[in-house]
């Protein structure tokens, strides 16, 4: 299919926005090898969660990833900032701006208290 004047100046919008507002990352997608990315952030923080006799401080991160970078984005996939050491698993969300982009949701347990003493678990 012949891309339109309209996607290509789509394209070359997002591709600007990347290129000046996205965050380096590394992608891995279940059972290949990692690559390079470059992410939108749209949120992230913190929270502590209770279940089952522990608790777990979990970090969480939204953000998009292009489509031409990351053809197909999987539950449990993991990606990882540049410069930070918090690997966050991923849940995809959507494909949005007329499928150029990837929206997911990923968290991380960082830390875990059981029985009063503090863990890492395997990231």
């Amino acid at each position: 299919m012949q891309t339109s004047a309209f996607d290509d100046a789509a394209s070359t919008a997002l591709d600007s926005i990347y290129s000046q507002q996205g965050v380096p990352a590394t992608y891995t997608q279940s059972g290949q090898s990692p690559i390079t990315v470059t992410v939108l952030v749209e949120d992230r923080s913190r929270d502590t969660r209770d279940k089952h006799g522990s608790r777990s401080k979990v970090h969480s991160l939204r953000a998009s990833v292009r489509v031409s970078e990351v053809e197909d984005l999987g539950r449990g996939d993991t990606i990882k900032l540049t410069g930070e050491s918090i690997e966050f698993k991923i849940v995809p969300d959507s494909v949005s701006n007329d499928g150029l982009e990837w929206m997911f949701n990923a968290t991380s347990d960082v830390v875990q208290t059981v029985g009063g003493v503090q863990t890492f678990p395997n990231q």
